[in-house]
């Protein structure tokens, strides 16, 4: 649950995805305060990996039971499955990331994504960054870093990867909202439960049954943000739940706050932050 111990106002800021980088990036986004702040928020997992800048004061990552690190200035945020993180700033806040599609990072850098998982991983530990890293040092400002790293992604596309049985896998996950089976995926694709959870560890980062529950609580999210919900009851029929406390039980877990709480915390980053990008 976001934790804000200032009275300084978060901005965030969607910027455009350059076309060639659609089929691997779902969302580029800035966040920043003008200010110093005590910041702290509990991350929930998404269902996507980040790309992730750090341009304003450090963040501190603590995935327990690991103990709290100083987050890589550029770092993989990788699929959330066994934790809850929680990020902190202590100053000035400002990042800006690139969220990728499900499999968007695997068909960009050609890496096993279950490696990532539950993690904060420094890009220059994963590939050979050295020319990214020293640009970004002699990136005069901030509009200029993040063009680096928008220039650093395209150059990337002409050796991703081409979809493959995982991509139409998430498209049908997505198309049910989460409420489909692993069995019913892995008779589409011709695979045992088996296999498709195999090719999803290492495409995705997690299997498909974690990734169909993620999405179905991120849909639920946005309706109850949009405030299209109506009771807690019908939202959790809509979501696919036979009962309500199943829902919350889920949410809670998920998510680290109620249904309720999430409702009535006002406009926040977590709402940004698990907004589902609906077709």
């Amino acid at each position: 649950m976001e934790r804000i111990t200032s009275q300084v106002e978060l901005h965030h800021e969607e910027l455009e995805v350059p076309a060639s980088l659609t089929p691997f990036i779902v969302r580029r986004m800035r966040t920043w305060s003008d200010e110093p702040v005590d910041f702290a928020m509990t991350l929930p997992p998404t269902g996507t990996m980040f790309l992730t800048l750090v341009l304003g004061d450090p963040m501190v990552l603590e995935f327990p039971p690991k103990a709290p690190e100083r987050a890589p200035e550029l770092f993989v945020g990788g699929q959330i499955r066994d934790t809850l993180p929680t990020s902190r700033v202590r100053g000035c806040v400002g990042v800006t990331g690139f969220e990728f599609t499900p499999t968007g990072f695997h068909r960009l850098f050609h890496k096993d994504c279950q490696a990532f998982t539950d993690a904060a991983t420094p890009l220059t530990t994963v590939l050979s960054a050295g020319p990214l890293h020293q640009d970004l040092t002699e990136a005069a400002d901030i509009g200029d870093k993040m063009a680096v790293l928008r220039s650093f992604l395209l150059e990337q596309v002409s050796g991703a990867r081409p979809p493959t049985v995982v991509d139409s896998t998430v498209a049908r996950i997505e198309a049910a909202r989460g409420s489909v089976t692993v069995a019913e995926l892995a008779r589409a694709c011709h695979l045992s439960a088996r296999q498709l959870n195999r090719r999803f560890l290492r495409e995705v980062g997690v299997g498909p049954k974690h990734l169909a529950k993620v999405i179905q609580l991120k849909d639920a999210m946005t309706t109850l943000a949009s405030g299209g919900a109506g009771t807690l009851r019908t939202l959790a029929q809509s979501a696919g739940y036979f009962d309500q406390s199943h829902f919350i039980n889920d949410f809670q877990r998920l998510v680290g706050t109620n249904p309720l709480a999430f409702l009535h915390a006002g406009e926040s980053f977590l709402r940004i932050y698990m907004r589902h990008q609906r077709n």
